[in-house]
């Protein structure tokens, strides 16, 4: 009878020990499952940010000790270790997830900030492909997408400028350019000056653009003169 007790419990202890064996493989398996995850589910960008790179190491030597300790057959503390993994894993996506957010909302701002900005076609052309890389979570290739829009928003700024400068420039230009005066009956330099230029005294200047006039008591009516710009 006493052997037949032994034999039930070395039976017991038996089936007990391998439950317990594949309750630690089952939970490195599962850690495992959770590190694959994280691993494809976190941005390559974030994966250098600190907080989750320190959490992505931890787990990855909490699964190596468990693993240890699931081959020295110390089930307890191979659970207790692909546990840790998976908390640390499942810490790290979190984490992911909240910078996405952020990055997410900065994103939309800038697009939002740009739309408000332009109004040509190529400009609302090059949006639009922000737009769908955003969608489709191509987050890096949005955002050089957005420099490349504000550097082009930026130049074509500056050559409306420029265009409106050589505009002025050029007004000016014409403005200079020398005009013609036809000498009416009592004209004489002072009275032309006094209605071209609001300003008697700048008869001198309207002697020295003309080298015709010898004296500047003569002119004639029918006369041309040159006159500069004011």
């Amino acid at each position: 009878m006493k052997r037949f007790i032994i034999i039930l419990v070395i039976l017991f202890c038996a089936n007990l020990n391998a439950g317990v064996k594949q309750k630690a493989e089952n939970a490195i398996k599962t850690s495992e499952d959770i590190i694959q995850e994280a691993s494809e589910d976190i941005p390559a960008q974030f994966k250098f940010n600190a907080n989750i790179k320190y959490r992505i190491g931890e787990a990855d030597n909490s699964l190596a000790v468990a693993k240890k300790e699931l081959a020295n057959k110390k089930y307890s503390r191979a659970v207790a270790n692909a546990n840790n993994a998976e908390v640390l894993s499942v810490e790290a996506m979190e984490i992911s997830e909240g910078l996405v957010e952020r990055m997410e909302s900065e994103i939309l701002d800038k697009i939002n900030v740009l739309k408000n900005k332009v109004n040509d076609d190529l400009s609302k052309a090059m949006i639009f492909e922000a737009e769908n890389l955003f969608q489709q979570k191509n987050y890096y290739e949005c955002i050089k997408k957005i420099e490349e829009i504000k550097d082009y928003v930026v130049k074509r700024k500056k050559v409306k400028n420029l265009k409106r400068s050589q505009s002025r420039k050029k007004i000016r230009k014409i403005i200079s350019l020398k005009r013609k005066y036809r000498v009416n009956i009592g004209d004489s330099l002072w009275k032309i000056a006094k209605k071209v230029y609001k300003n008697p005294l700048k008869w001198v200047t309207i002697y020295k653009a003309n080298k015709s006039i010898k004296n500047i008591n003569l002119i004639f009516p029918g006369q041309i003169l040159n006159l500069p710009g004011k």
